[in-house]
């Protein structure tokens, strides 16, 4: 993913010169040190200059032997002699801890260090989230899941706090500020071996995240693999994870793959419209999962959730998306006497069961109790997990027929088309939502 970042200028309003990655997710790409300086220089100059210009229009008509008058922002006093006071935040994708240093005295000094006590700790390469310069300040916040969002700017703590907020807030929820780190000029003439730094790294054990990725080819697959998507969850290195499942896929269909989905601490989810096509979103809870694939239907509504696969189970799998492993509405199955029962011209059909052996189980004692006669399944080659809808249709030849699809109106259509196909009347016997449990004996 690439993020977009607005220019940056001495002539802009101030609201421009806060930096700002517009980025769903924490990426490594980070502004030149020349141009985080310049940048930091051109706010610290536009601010001195509206600080003056305010003390001069507020001062007009004083007199100079007030002390006031046109004497400069310092009524008349040498002005402070300050030196350039760096500071540095780093971050790693597996924690949401950060590692922070103030008070060096170059921003080479201030990356390496807050590079090195990340680097040291999480055993892996560490990226620099921001870096900033003499009055300015470095805020955290992390959201539901625990990825970080940090964002510096000059003269207030405001200014970084809003920043981090009103970033989290645009692509993520349950956003919190963490922490905020603040940078002072050091004095002119401080000695030079003199260490005015100050390092806020975590103390005692660190918190990994577990990850959940999902990926898929990125050009047409061989037509064996054109169904399938390759899953890695329960994982607490996201950098070691992502190269091995796209190494996975790869090797398999022999084409260029990507990363669909990855979400830390919570879901990534599975779920089709009514159309049945296929998506994939992530959220931080299973309990938010209709939510997430509700936000993220954006046409052929409504959208249904098929499965749900949190982040710290421990899964290595290819998913067929012609069938659901685990499907949140459950299994369903049909039985039917194995001969003929006189008076008994039904069905038996159960819903919501936790797997298809159970749904089979449980719609044959459905049946075997109601009919007194021994029974057997209906569909032999048993429920895949994804139709949201089945229907029942009887018709003129005597002939039990069911359809499943994505709406009623599609399975309505469907039974229309193959029953005038088959030249005989057909008549509507159930129409049952497969996430809503039942237990029937229907008429056939």
């Amino acid at each position: 993913m690439q993020c977009k970042r607005r220019v940056q200028g001495a002539s802009f309003p101030f609201a421009a010169l806060i930096s700002l990655w517009l980025c769903a997710v924490q990426v490594s790409a980070q502004p030149t040190y020349e141009q985080d300086m310049a940048r930091q220089r051109a706010e610290e100059q536009r601010i001195q200059n509206d600080w003056m210009q305010d003390e001069d229009e507020a001062n007009s008509g004083y007199d100079d032997d007030r002390g006031r008058g046109n004497s400069g922002r310092f009524g008349g006093l040498p002005t402070p002699q300050f030196a350039e006071s760096h500071m540095a935040v780093a971050w790693n994708y597996d924690t949401s801890e950060v590692w922070a240093t103030t008070g060096r005295r170059t921003g080479k000094e201030a990356t390496e260090a807050a590079l090195a006590a990340c680097s040291r700790v999480m055993k892996e390469e560490c990226f620099i989230a921001a870096h900033w310069i003499n009055n300015s300040h470095i805020a955290v916040v992390v959201d539901a899941g625990g990825r970080n969002w940090v964002e510096g700017g000059a003269s207030v703590p405001s200014v970084a706090v809003n920043a981090a907020m009103e970033a989290c807030r645009k692509y993520s929820a349950g956003c919190k500020l963490k922490q905020v780190f603040s940078e002072t000029p050091l004095p002119v003439g401080a000695p030079p071996g003199l260490d005015l730094s100050d390092n806020f790294f975590p103390q005692g054990p660190i918190r990994r995240h577990t990850h959940a990725l999902v990926a898929w080819p990125s050009e047409k697959p061989p037509e064996k693999w054109s169904n399938s998507v390759w899953l890695s969850t329960g994982r607490d290195h996201w950098r070691a994870a992502r190269q091995e499942l796209l190494g996975k896929c790869q090797a398999a269909t022999g084409v260029a793959c990507e990363i669909g989905q990855t979400q830390p601490n919570g879901v990534i989810l599975r779920f089709i419209d009514a159309t049945g096509k296929d998506y994939w979103s992530r959220t931080f809870s299973a309990e938010r999962a209709a939510a997430s694939a509700e936000g993220a239907c954006t046409s052929h509504k409504p959208c249904r959730v098929i499965e749900v696969f949190d982040s710290a189970t421990p899964r290595d799998m290819v998913l067929d998306l012609s069938r659901a492993s685990a499907p949140i509405r459950g299994f369903f199955a049909i039985a039917w006497p194995s001969k003929s029962v006189p008076n008994w011209k039904k069905l038996a059909i159960v819903t919501g069961k936790p797997s298809d052996a159970a749904a089979r189980a449980a719609a044959i004692a459905l049946c075997e109790r109601e009919s007194k006669a021994p029974c057997e399944v209906f569909l032999e080659e048993g429920d895949y997990g994804v139709s949201p809808f089945l229907a029942v249709y009887g018709d003129s030849a005597k002939n039990t027929r069911t359809y499943l699809g994505n709406t009623p109106a599609q399975l309505e259509a469907r039974a229309k088309v193959a029953c005038e196909r088959a030249k005989v009347t057909c008549t509507q016997r159930v129409v049952l939502d497969l996430a809503k449990p039942v237990s029937i004996t229907p008429a056939y």
